[in-house]
């Protein structure tokens, strides 16, 4: 088989499609590779890769992301790798939480020290007032799985923002920050005539498992815009609702593929989060 350096465009999508697929996503079988990816002259290959690495977070791949969204000409190119270094501040969360760093690597550690310097490189450009629009928000975004004080008040500053798409992005990092202070303002979002915030606002309940949201939730499963329903069932799943089952297992019959399966799904996550899945096995057992 060719280096990857060696092969066509469409063979280098290919292998980056066959990366995204794979089942041993996880490893780090690819990290190499797609370093090389990451730096190819040819923007769509760029693209591919940066969505190819999420689930191979390396202290490589992170150095070649910052130097893009830093540095790349392209402004989508930044963007997108802005995008993946929310990665790196789940796995900073991760450490904060829970005093770890949930990584499968063998190689390529992620040292605490390189995954704050990336959250203060994330601050720098969200406060940066020469980056566009888009990379501020995206960054805020990124910085959302980050559930302290300081990353709250840029959340807060920016869900008061004059800006519609910074404000938009707040509420897409209250939903990451998995932090149940924001329960009011998701709440009265999700009635918001503006349907971008409400589609977020939806999608943050579902994020943070918001039962108070259900009933909300259960009313938007009727509404006409069918993206709206979508996400309000997938949501709704998610909050363990109790009046939610019987919505849900209508609607895992729909006539509407796609809106059946998210149901499906939807109804699985219901059983988990509303405790229906507490079976006293020893009662069974007894009972034979």
């Amino acid at each position: 088989m060719k280096p990857i350096e060696e092969r066509n465009k469409k063979e280098k999508l290919q292998y980056i499609e066959n990366i995204i697929e794979s089942e041993d996503i996880s490893s780090n079988v690819y990290s190499h590779d797609l370093l090389i990816l990451l730096q190819d002259k040819d923007k769509d290959i760029k693209l591919n890769a940066i969505n190819a690495v999420w689930e191979i977070p390396g202290l490589k791949i992170l150095k070649v992301l910052k130097k893009l969204s830093e540095k790349d000409p392209d402004n989508e190119i930044r963007i997108q790798a802005i995008i993946s270094l929310g990665r790196y501040m789940y796995e900073l969360d991760n450490l904060i939480t829970d005093d770890q760093i949930f990584s499968e690597y063998e190689e390529d550690d992620l040292p605490k020290e390189n995954l704050v310097a990336t959250k203060d490189f994330l601050i720098r450009l969200y406060n940066n007032p020469e980056r566009s629009v888009h990379e501020k928000r995206y960054a805020l975004e990124a910085l959302g799985f980050l559930g302290i004080d300081k990353i709250d008040d840029l959340i807060t500053e920016a869900y008061n923002s004059n800006d519609a798409l910074i404000k938009l992005s707040a509420i897409n990092a209250m939903g990451k920050s998995g932090n149940t202070k924001w329960t009011d303002i998701i709440l009265k979002e999700l009635h918001s005539e503006n349907k971008e915030n409400q589609y977020e606002a939806i999608r943050a309940a579902g994020e943070l498992y918001l039962e108070e949201a259900g009933r909300d939730l259960l009313q938007l499963t009727y509404a006409t815009d069918i993206n709206i329903i979508k996400e309000a069932v997938w949501a709704l799943g998610k909050t363990g609702y109790s009046e939610a089952f019987e919505r849900l297992d209508e609607l895992t019959m729909s006539a509407e593929d796609e809106l059946q399966e998210i149901a499906e799904a939807a109804l699985d996550e219901w059983y988990i989060s509303s405790g229906s899945y507490n079976i006293d096995f020893d009662d069974d057992w007894d009972d034979e």
